[in-house]
């Protein structure tokens, strides 16, 4: 059973690493992992223990995240990274951004960006930029859609609401 105590300066600690105010749960994740941070019902509530030093904020952000390696994620809002389970140093944030499930080093800002299994060094800033990219690198969208049906097209740059919104396979625009 979970433990709560308060020390004279008023710390408060749970022995189970998680407090749960009503429904909002805050602490380290799954595993107690003490340089990662939780906040929201069912965040990071996967992670295991060698996952280090990520940040999930919202309901069920970062919630699949459970690989060892799986470290230096964000994610803010609402199913934020949820899918991520083994990819490292991604970032997203916004309601459902960030849909990859092992990608590296991608960025996610905006209601739905970059909301598929994609691959690794794509950047997208806008609800729906590069939304349906799935095996595709080195893309950046920036605008609402841009890049939206974008699927296997890698390094493509669309900077305007839904520029190169219909370009599906297309490399190095």
């Amino acid at each position: 059973a979970a433990e709560l105590t308060i020390s004279s300066t008023g710390a408060v600690t749970v022995s189970s690493g998680t407090l749960t105010v009503g429904s909002l749960n805050i602490g380290h994740g799954a595993n107690g992992d003490t340089a990662s941070t939780a906040v929201g019902t069912d965040a990071l509530d996967a992670s295991v223990s060698g996952s280090t030093r990520n940040t999930a904020i919202g309901q069920s952000a970062l919630t699949a995240l459970n690989h060892a390696t799986a470290d230096y994620n964000v994610a803010v809002g609402s199913y934020a990274g949820q899918a991520l389970t083994s990819g490292d140093r991604n970032t997203s944030v916004g309601d459902s951004a960030l849909g990859t499930v092992d990608g590296h080093n991608n960025t996610a800002v905006g209601q739905a960006a970059l909301n598929a299994d994609c691959v690794d060094n794509n950047t997208a800033v806008g609800r729906n930029a590069l939304r349906f990219n799935t095996t595709a690198s080195n893309n950046t969208a920036v605008g609402h859609q841009a890049l939206d049906q974008n699927t296997t097209g890698a390094n493509n740059v669309a900077v305007g609401s839904l520029t190169l919104d219909a370009a599906t396979t297309a490399n190095n625009n």
